[in-house]
């Protein structure tokens, strides 16, 4: 819809757009989106506590958004302008406690509430350390801004406390990019100390020690997402993980998909990395209702020079390229089959009759078989 004068839409309802993460609202690509859609009034581009609330507050007193860091906004005749986004991301004393009331409280009345039980999703940082010193090639997280910002320890730990006993709620989701390693002597012992018989998640590095581990399952900590991209040693060194293969120890994958090389990801920005010809993924022409010339040219970084950059992921490899990788990894499950029945035969009770033990890759390097 278009605005009046001051640049504010004339309707009944106005719809915005928003996201500092991934997704279709940050950098160039939210830009785009309000260029290409005219009936996305609003995008804010970039972290949003206080250009979202400086939003809130120019609807109220219909003044004009154009100093709004990152928003993109319509003036009376429907040219969308993107103001420039912040320099700098928000410091952690900015980022600011959820109020979950409405939401539960709905959930509470819902029919179908007995049949989902609720999680709740918490923050205690943003950003990437490891990040800040290797951005890992394939990896799109972050968006604009890669500075790790961590609430103080006392802070998320008083907020997670007040929260799960307001909500009666144990369910704890972590929506971090990866656990600052600080927290393993501050806030982590003050979670074991509150004993809350909690149940969280966290995303972290692939390397910490088993006895670090240990500790995390000791505060409540029962679900990680460790981000194991390849058990090579060589290609982990390509994407600058800062892990080696040996580290992981698991069963090779079961199934296969095209890559994706996403937005904001150094293979995305950086094409002698590897992948020069990109286009975009097949679905975006389903998804979108544009040309195919607008289409082919997300990769611009000049926005002035692309009327399209809406794209988030593209495709790379060649067939050929597929076919071998799923000739591989087959070869590899069979080798990992092989291991595997070698090994249980090595435990098993011959004479018993008994089946073996089944043995685990970390069964191998000493640690206790599973049964």
């Amino acid at each position: 819809m278009h605005g009046d004068a001051a640049g504010w839409p004339v309707g009944d309802a106005l719809n915005h757009c928003g996201g500092a993460e991934v997704g279709d609202c940050d950098g160039p690509q939210g830009a785009a989106l309000h260029r290409g859609f005219p009936f996305v009034d609003y995008v804010n581009r970039g972290e949003g506590e206080v250009s979202f609330t400086r939003l809130l507050v120019c609807l109220r007193d219909a003044s004009s958004p154009a100093g709004i860091p990152g928003l993109c906004w319509r003036d009376a005749g429907g040219t969308s302008h993107a103001n420039a986004m912040s320099a700098a991301p928000l410091p952690a004393s900015a980022l600011v406690t959820p109020d979950y009331t409405d939401c539960f409280e709905q959930h509470a009345a819902s029919r179908t509430g007995s049949m989902a039980e609720p999680h709740l999703l918490v923050e205690s940082s943003r950003g990437c350390w490891w990040g800040q010193k290797h951005h890992c090639t394939f990896c799109e997280l972050n968006g604009s801004f890669m500075e790790l910002r961590s609430k103080s320890p006392d802070r998320f730990v008083d907020e997670l406390l007040v929260m799960t006993e307001r909500y009666r709620v144990l369910n704890v989701a972590v929506a971090d990019d990866i656990l600052d390693m600080a927290y393993l002597r501050s806030a982590v012992p003050r979670l074991a100390e509150a004993e809350r018989d909690l149940r969280s998640s966290y995303e972290i590095k692939s390397n910490m020690r088993r006895e670090q581990l240990a500790f995390l399952v000791a505060t409540g900590i029962h679900y990680v997402q460790p981000g194991i991209e390849s058990l090579s040693g060589r290609v982990l060194k390509l994407m600058d993980k800062g892990v080696t293969g040996c580290q992981h120890h698991l069963a090779p994958p079961d199934g296969v998909t095209r890559i994706a090389i996403e937005r904001f990801s150094p293979y995305f920005n950086r094409p002698e990395l590897a992948f020069g010809d990109l286009r975009p993924a097949a679905h975006y022409a389903v998804i979108y209702d544009l040309p195919e010339t607008e289409l082919r040219c997300w990769r611009e970084r000049d926005e002035e020079a692309c009327e399209w950059d809406g794209v988030y992921m593209g495709e790379g490899p060649s067939e050929d390229i597929a076919v071998r990788t799923v000739s591989a990894l087959v070869a590899r499950g069979a080798q990992h089959v092989a291991l595997r029945e070698a090994v249980a035969l090595g435990h098993g009770d011959r004479g018993s009759g008994r089946r073996a033990p089944t043995a685990t890759p970390s069964s191998i390097n000493g640690a206790p078989r599973s049964t």
